[in-house]
């Protein structure tokens, strides 16, 4: 049996180390309990294929790989929802997908153009996924959504139940002289294991640079910092702001844009981005008033009724 260590438990981590757990092999998994800077767990765990194309992707290849498996991942989401078996799911059946259209306030020629290739990739694939348009929208009812931190925590547990796991970070690799890998941890002792598998996320360039193979890997890895708000009610005379699917949209500038996403019994409103070389412990001014008046204006909430929490991750990405 190959010891094999995972290093990042987001959610690459987490289905890697499942994946090498039903391989036969014996894994220990190495990410903090906090989950601090995961943007599996800030992000809305949304099914978008479509909606995601705009005017510089749509011909890149992991669009178009997406675009093939289009119906592969419908069918694999339907399949867990009718399960019943999965946290997270709940509201899955019952959605009504996502609706893209375009923001007044919004509409950069980049976001226009986005929008018309998203709209003819989109219907002249209505077939296959659905797709019809209504009032100037684009409905796309078979990309639906889940409750992130519901289902990620749920698999973590299971995951967990199944591995070793260690709360930690891991710093770097080492190659020893008997060919085993030593995995060194930002507290305590190293771990050892036959094989490492490197999930750290944005994370991943720093443990790269302090690793073995440094000299042949180069990963410049830069922080996408990216924030996105949960709106409640504390008052039981007023009602949390309610959606039966996604409202979002076309993507801007390279990353998705404002987009609504029912959460359990909150809102969740996504999302800012910006680009920095180290971690951003807190939200940024800007990026909370970019999604309060998005919100405010696309939405048409009335904020000041309304409690917020803040998430803030960090998505790999490289110059």
């Amino acid at each position: 049996m190959v010891r094999i260590a995972v290093l990042g438990n987001g959610a690459s981590g987490l289905f890697s180390a499942f994946e090498l757990v039903e391989q036969g092999h014996e894994v220990v998994l190495i990410g903090p309990a906090d989950k601090f800077g995961s943007a599996s767990y800030t992000a809305g765990l949304m099914l978008n294929v479509y909606s995601e194309v705009d005017c510089i992707n749509y011909n890149s290849p992991l669009t178009q790989l997406k675009l093939e498996s289009a119906q592969y991942l419908f069918d694999l989401w339907d399949k867990i929802s009718n399960s019943g078996q999965t946290p997270g799911f709940e509201s899955y059946s019952n959605a009504k997908g996502t609706e893209v259209e375009k923001y007044e306030k919004g509409n950069s020629e980049f976001e226009i153009n986005s929008f018309n290739k998203m709209e003819q990739i989109s219907l002249k694939d209505s077939k296959k996924n659905g797709a019809y348009k209504s009032n100037g929208k684009v409905f796309l009812p078979q990309e639906k959504h889940v409750n992130a931190r519901v289902f990620l925590n749920f698999f973590c547990k299971e995951v967990s139940q199944r591995v070793s796991y260690l709360d930690n970070k891991a710093t770097g690799i080492e190659k020893l002289a008997n060919g085993k890998l030593q995995v060194n941890l930002s507290t305590g002792e190293p771990i050892y294991s036959d094989r490492a598998v490197v999930c750290s996320g944005a994370f991943s360039g720093e443990v790269v640079a302090s690793s073995y193979f440094s000299s042949r890997v180069k990963v410049n890895s830069l922080f996408g910092v990216g924030s996105a708000l949960l709106l409640s009610s504390d008052h039981s005379y007023i009602p949390t702001p309610e959606l039966q699917g996604i409202l979002r949209t076309p993507n801007r500038g390279g990353t998705c844009g404002i987009h609504a996403v029912p959460c359990g019994d909150k809102l969740y409103v996504g999302a800012s981005s910006f680009v920095s070389r180290c971690p951003i412990v807190k939200p940024q001014a800007s990026s909370v008033l970019a999604l309060l008046r998005g919100a405010e204006e696309f939405l048409n909430l009335e904020l000041h009724k309304l409690s917020i929490e803040v998430l803030t991750g960090f998505r790999p990405l490289s110059d």
